[in-house]
């Protein structure tokens, strides 16, 4: 098994690898369907139709016209309370989190359990024990709204540490989704912190602050002092090693001895392979504070979550610029919720004046291409991180669009995100206007399932509505095929190129994001090929 040491490291190149070579390379009577499977998936909201019914008329945000030039000296401000002093965004985030926490207490995995040392590791105060019905001497946990970012994180890497132990192929998507809607958890705490600072102290500077003190924090006391003294001599030598194995002609396996040296792979008494390599709770712990020291906890707290990683970004480089976005004011700011509501390019135009980039790219080229001739050496790790994120986003939207060329209606890459939206709901709902999709005799067909909903779909209840939203996630989206998939993102990616703060907030455990953008890969490329790059890069890094 690969040692603690070699993962973090790995784990360290492989972003190094990705930031460079971006460089470098209800209504009762209407909807009673819905009333009953809610009944039956029971949330453990008795008012939930009601709760439905209130947030149905939150009002979602008319488009601004793609302006990149705004004349108002407040509007840095006000794009930056639109992140952490916006009380739609609070609501939405906390009716998440209190459907993830009801969804949990339901779950059919009854883990983690409490077991030796469990009591110590987790402060269980901020927990929920209950006792197992059919075992009265086993106890599991359950988090709470009073459970920190902190409490979730080390909840995560207990519920880990068993989930491998307890896997086997029958309940691998059941798995999947309980880590999925936890990280998911454990987001939504992150995003909270700074919007419950703002509404306690109404300081935009110490609501900053307050989030970055927690990303930045080293939780655990593994590692006080960091184990590079040197980070360029580190570097240097790690990447003149890699060369040197490269070109060595007595190393077959090239690829694998990077990674592993002179170890070898041992087989892992897990139960048809979990998905992870490690389940050592000390090891987690490892890892939490390597990537905290280098400023990647983020990336190793979210994982590859486009959305997620973005805004909390976009705050990270709000707290560095303080000065110059909100104070001086000569320098412009946008959240990273109206960067996505940009267009394709002008999201790149955006990210050059947010950065303050020396050239802002007008070029017809590709992004890429014109990106590689200008040094952006002097560029914050937020503003490089961005770049590769609306990269990527931009590919998923392009892919996503793509596949509808496989459907009974074909997208534009090109279209005004209104148009798609209309275009969207006129296929699903016979009508621009917007209706619940999974009721749609479109969406059922599919499956050739029997058409059961009437032919007017109802349309009193908002199609991003977060409670149908997340019960149709949780109780059918394992189960989807291919166009239903395809049509739950492109439900959700239409909110979000038209400023709806409810599919901002669905997006955090809509998983496929990476997935997608793998698909726009046609090429199949050696491990050794993206070290070769990561070499290309060196004399631009270590300059």
């Amino acid at each position: 098994m690969v040692s603690s040491v070699k993962s973090s490291l790995f784990l360290l190149i492989f972003f190094l690898y990705l930031k460079k070579n971006v460089i470098c390379s209800i209504n009762d009577n209407v909807n009673e369907n819905i009333t009953e499977g809610l009944d039956e998936y029971e949330f453990g909201n008795e008012n939930i139709n009601e709760s439905i019914t209130e947030n149905v008329n939150v009002n979602v945000t008319e488009n601004e016209k793609d302006n990149l030039i705004y004349n108002d000296d407040n509007n840095n401000i006000e794009e930056l309370k639109s992140m952490i002093g916006n009380d739609e965004l609070h609501k939405n985030l906390s009716i998440l989190e209190k459907l993830i926490l009801d969804s949990l207490k339901k779950d059919k995995l009854k883990l983690p359990l409490i077991k030796e040392g469990t009591e110590e590791y987790l402060d269980i105060s901020k927990f929920k024990k209950k006792i197992l019905t059919d075992s009265d001497d086993k106890t599991y946990i359950l988090p709470t709204l009073e459970s920190s970012f902190y409490d979730i994180t080390k909840y995560e890497h207990i519920l880990k540490e068993q989930l491998i132990e307890e896997y086997n192929s029958k309940i691998s998507d059941a798995v999947k989704k309980k880590l999925l809607i936890v990280r998911t958890l454990k987001t939504i705490k992150l995003m909270l912190i700074p919007l419950n600072a703002y509404k306690e102290k109404n300081d935009l500077k110490i609501a900053l602050e307050e989030l970055n003190n927690v990303i930045t924090h080293r939780t655990y006391e593994t590692l006080k002092k960091s184990p590079i003294e040197n980070p360029g001599e580190f570097f240097r030598k790690l990447l003149t090693h890699v060369k040197e194995v490269k070109e060595s002609k007595e190393i077959e396996n090239k690829g694998e001895y990077l990674i592993l040296g002179n170890d070898k792979i041992e087989i892992m008494d897990a139960h048809d392979f979990f998905f992870t390599t490690n389940s050592n709770i000390k090891f987690m712990e490892t890892l939490d504070s390597i990537s905290n020291q280098y400023g990647l906890g983020l990336i190793n707290d979210l994982g590859p979550h486009l959305i997620a990683l973005g805004h909390f970004m976009v705050l990270k480089l709000a707290l560095k610029n303080y000065k110059n976005y909100f104070e001086a004011k000569n320098t412009k700011f946008f959240s990273w919720q109206k960067i996505l509501e940009f267009s394709l390019t002008d999201r790149f135009k955006i990210l050059d004046m947010m950065c303050d980039h020396d050239v802002v790219y007008y070029s017809q080229d590709k992004r890429r291409k014109t990106y590689l001739n200008v040094d952006t050496s002097g560029s914050s790790m937020e503003c490089n991180i961005l770049e590769f994120l609306i990269h990527y986003f931009n590919k998923y939207q392009l892919e996503i669009i793509k596949a509808t060329q496989d459907t009974d209606f074909e997208l534009h890459g090109m279209m005004e995100h209104k148009n798609i939206k209309d275009y969207f709901f006129s296929f699903m709902c016979n009508d621009p206007k917007e209706c619940i999709i999974y009721h749609t005799n479109q969406f059922k067909k599919e499956a050739k399932e029997e058409n059961t909903f009437p032919e007017e779909p109802n349309r009193e209840i908002s199609a991003y509505n977060l409670y149908l939203n997340y019960y149709y996630f949780m109780k059918r989206y394992s189960s989807y095929g291919i166009k239903k998939t395809l049509y739950v993102h492109l439900l959700n990616l239409t909110g979000l190129l038209n400023y709806d703060t409810r599919s901002y907030v669905t997006s955090l455990y809509l998983p496929g994001y990476y997935n997608v953008v793998e698909m726009s890969f046609t090429e199949d490329v050696e491990f050794t090929t993206l070290f070769n790059n990561l070499l290309k890069c060196k004399t631009l890094f270590l300059s």
